[in-house]
């Protein structure tokens, strides 16, 4: 009895006569006391699972998992015994053995109450359709804050049903489903909090307690926010890593039911509330994006019917000063920046600067971004924005925190520079009489199609599709505007009266005075100058401008012509000088053979020498042979076989003989020969364009205008032919002249003609 009693109570004498002496616990007796009294209290806990799990929070879940699995490792690493070196009396061996095992069931039971905490609440959230947004009171969730595209919140909750049953598509996890070796959960959790156990998003967006659908244009709600989803994406990481930590060893009661599994259970639960929100974040601005217009830019280009409009709206200012070119771009980098933010780049933790799937040492955060993965592919049109990695642009203009920003400025500088080209090119001339008077400067065409293939954007990409439509009608006005400018010219010279397959040829008849009518020689010339000038200055706009840009293509075969013409003229950009003179070298068809060729589809019933012992052609040229007394301008040819074999040659000389009445003829008609139209037809007047003429409207070319056939036929009446019919009276004989040109004779000029844009 002593022998207990000593060794659990001992006397302490009182100090002096007023302190008297009293019986404590010993110290060993004090020790026990106190173990006992933490597992008797421990056992008191109220394991018990309330009812209503709706103020649950994650934050709280990540910190009491962390702290369970501290205390955990605590008490499994090698420590001083408490209990140790205590009298033999108490069997501090069993003593301690036993206070171990009541403590470690009371934190079992702890954990274990913890997990069907999680999982029961999480198994609530399978009827929400914001899955693990859930979680966030409504009003932090659902407040409204100010953004470039408008989610209607009301229509997402009520639709909540029906969206949530086609969105459990759960792809087994890239990354698996287990994780080995848990320790220094506390470090590990430090690495990866905010520092806080709020919510973030309600911070940097101040949402508003507005949960209708009454007016939300240009408001989002709060789970729809990038920092939103990046709160969760951090807390969801870290249930994942705790909750396979309690799956290391013995961390909570596993008993023969339901509960036998429960980390499991917990982490499929939260996969599946973590997958439906980011499905329901996917899908939202999926829509808003799909409704998205750039109004500012629809308002620049509205109403724009020709140049001058553009130049003076792109030039055009608000109300407080700011201009419509600021306007447009505000607005866009605006809408392209969120939109990438929360599309491509949703899965980038601008707070953390890392990519969920970038963090090999934390392979939760890779099993969050394959979930993400796998909501885009179900329910965001991948041809829209970002086809490609966009990580590598992530450090070229706003830093790496925010690559959404750089990809959003180059395409709006882009634009800007677009717009500094039109301004630059304003003020187009009306005429270019002077040299050199005005040049245009380079539009950079292309640069904004260029980066958005370069980012992988698709083509139906609609943002980026509104800056190229833009562009489309900055080019189609430029074209519409330059065509006419050009027309002006051609108006002022060559007048309105369309031309006989183009210039500088006008209508006329074949074998008549009007057989070789040309413009005005003069002010052919200088068309011919002013627009070769014109086309100098328009060099830079017209360089990279797209060929299906309105009257493109004739504008550049307009050029060309042209400056075909210039060549052949010798004007180059001058008016004083030039037209050196043409040589001509004039070659006869040889035998029955060259009367048979067919020429515009008629044919020579025989050469001339059956009708005629000469054939004199007068073109006005200078004749430089002088063989059968030619003169100048005459060219004469004998018919007979033997003296057609050597060609004659001519010049084209300036200034020609003006007003001269330009003929083809036979001579020396042979007796008994009746030409029932004549020996004589009349080709036109001369004039500086009368051979160009002559050898379009009588002659055909089959190298490009080097070398001319023209066939010259008369009517001979057939001998013996009685009273026949008319068209069997009579036969065609003449002769076909081939005329080879010192220099190529350009094909006409088509009449450019003003468009409509």
């Amino acid at each position: 009895m002593f022998d207990v009693f000593g060794a659990i109570i001992t006397l302490v004498p009182g100090k002096d006569e007023f302190v008297k002496d009293r019986l404590v616990l010993t110290s060993a007796a004090t020790n026990v006391r106190g173990r006992l009294r933490e597992v008797a209290e421990g056992l008191e806990l109220d394991f018990s699972i309330p009812q209503d799990l709706s103020r649950e929070s994650a934050a709280v879940w990540a910190e009491n998992l962390k702290t369970h699995l501290v205390a955990l490792e605590e008490e499994e690493s090698p420590q001083k015994d408490s209990l140790a070196g205590l009298p033999e009396f108490w069997r501090s061996e069993d003593l301690g053995s036993l206070y171990g095992e009541y403590r470690r069931l009371v934190r079992y039971g702890q954990g274990t109450t913890l997990l069907i905490k999680i999982r029961d609440r999480l198994r609530q959230l399978q009827d929400e359709v914001l899955g693990f947004a859930a979680m966030i009171p409504q009003d932090k969730r659902l407040g409204m804050t100010q953004s470039p595209y408008t989610i209607h919140v009301g229509l997402a909750e009520q639709s909540g049903r029906s969206r949530r049953g086609d969105s459990e598509a759960k792809s087994q996890d890239r990354s698996g489903t287990e994780r080995t070796g848990a320790s220094k959960w506390a470090e590990r959790g430090r690495r990866r909090s905010r520092g806080e156990s709020g919510d973030r998003s309600e911070k940097s967006s101040r949402p508003t307690r507005t949960r209708t659908n009454r007016d939300v244009t240009g408001r989002v709600p709060a789970y729809a926010t990038h920092e939103f989803l990046n709160d969760r994406a951090e807390e969801m990481a870290l249930l994942l890593m705790y909750l396979r930590g309690m799956g290391d060893g013995r961390s909570y009661l596993a008993l023969q039911d339901e509960n036998e599994r429960l980390h499991t259970q917990c982490l499929q639960e939260l996969e599946s509330a973590g997958r439906a929100y980011m499905l329901a974040f996917v899908r939202d601005w999926n829509d808003a994006y799909g409704d998205k217009t750039l109004e500012k830019l629809d308002a620049l280009s509205k109403h724009v019917r020709n140049w001058k409009d553009l130049v003076a709206k792109i030039g055009s200012q608000n109300r407080r000063g700011t201009s419509s070119v600021n306007e447009v771009v505000a607005e866009f980098d605006a809408a392209m920046a969120t939109i990438l933010q929360v599309g491509p780049f949703a899965s980038y933790n601008s707070r953390l600067d890392v990519y969920w799937d970038g963090d090999a040492s934390f392979p939760e955060w890779v099993r969050l971004a394959n979930w993400m993965y796998d909501a885009r592919a179900t329910a965001w049109n991948s041809a829209r924005v970002g086809g490609t990695d966009l990580r590598s642009y992530a450090d070229e203009r706003a830093g790496s925190k925010r690559p959404w920003d750089a990809i959003a400025g180059n395409l709006s500088d882009s634009w800007r520079r677009l717009c500094e080209g039109i301004k630059d090119n304003a003020e187009l001339p009306k005429s270019f009489k002077r040299p050199n008077e005005w040049s245009s400067t380079s539009i950079p065409w292309r640069e904004i199609e260029q980066l958005r293939d370069r980012y992988g954007f698709g083509e139906d990409e609609k943002l980026t599709g509104a800056l190229l439509e833009f562009e489309r009608k900055v080019q189609e006005l430029l074209s519409v505007e330059v065509t006419r400018i050009l027309a002006d010219i051609q108006e002022r010279y060559l007048g309105r009266s369309p031309p006989d397959g183009g210039w500088p040829f006008m209508p006329g008849e074949k074998y008549t005075a009007t057989g070789l009518n040309a413009v005005d020689f003069v002010k052919f010339k200088k068309f011919l100058v002013e627009v070769r000038r014109a086309e100098k200055a328009f060099e830079q706009v017209e360089k990279k401008l797209v060929e299906s840009a309105p009257g493109r293509l004739e504008r550049l075969r307009f050029f060309e012509r042209c400056a075909e013409w210039n060549e052949f003229l010798d004007l180059k950009d001058k008016l004083n000088t030039g037209e050196r003179a043409l040589g001509v070298v004039v070659g006869c068809g040889v035998g029955i053979e060259d009367a048979n060729s067919d020429l515009f589809g008629k044919r020579l019933d025989d050469t001339a020498q059956h009708a005629a012992k000469m054939v004199v052609v007068d073109l006005g040229l200078k004749i430089h042979s002088s063989n059968d007394g030619e003169i100048d301008g005459a060219l004469r040819i004998r018919t007979e076989t033997q003296y057609k074999k050597e060609p004659r040659e001519a010049s084209w000389e300036w200034p020609p003989t003006e007003g001269k009445e330009l003929l083809i003829r036979l001579d020396q008609v042979l007796e008994g020969v009746h030409l029932p139209d004549g020996a004589q037809k009349k080709m036109g007047m001369s004039s500086p364009l009368s051979l160009c003429t002559y050898l379009y409207r009588y002659g055909k070319s089959n190298d490009s205008g080097k070398t001319w056939y023209v066939l010259h036929g008369f009517k001979r009446a057939k001998s013996g032919a009685g009273g026949g019919p008319a068209d069997k009276a009579f036969e065609t004989v003449g002769e076909r002249l081939i005329y080879t040109l010192e220099r190529r004779m350009p094909k006409p000029i088509q009449q450019i003609r003003r468009l409509r844009p």
